[in-house]
């Protein structure tokens, strides 16, 4: 019986939760799904947590980038947007 407590405790540890955290995202490089204009927000596709994910994202020194730009990742602005700019 204590074998057995043991291993559903261990098995128990080793689920995950599916959350994804948005913060692990800053740094990493994404493409602009849709364009982010001058002066407003659009969305990207981004690698957050092990997951593809879509984000509001709003260019950093008012630059527009269109759809299918590389870009990266600068800061967390939200709890579903993020500050961007142009990829080298």
């Amino acid at each position: 019986m204590l074998m057995v407590s043991a291993l559903v405790n261990w098995l128990r540890r080793m689920a995950e939760t599916g959350t994804i955290r948005i913060e692990t995202c800053t740094g990493t490089v994404g493409t602009v799904y849709l364009d982010i204009p001058a002066a407003g927000d659009g969305e990207i596709r981004v690698l957050c947590s092990g997951v593809m994910t879509h984000l509001r994202a709003r260019s950093r020194g008012g630059v527009a980038l269109k759809a299918g730009t590389k870009v990266r990742v600068l800061a967390v602005t939200g709890p579903n947007s993020v500050d961007v700019e142009p990829a080298p």
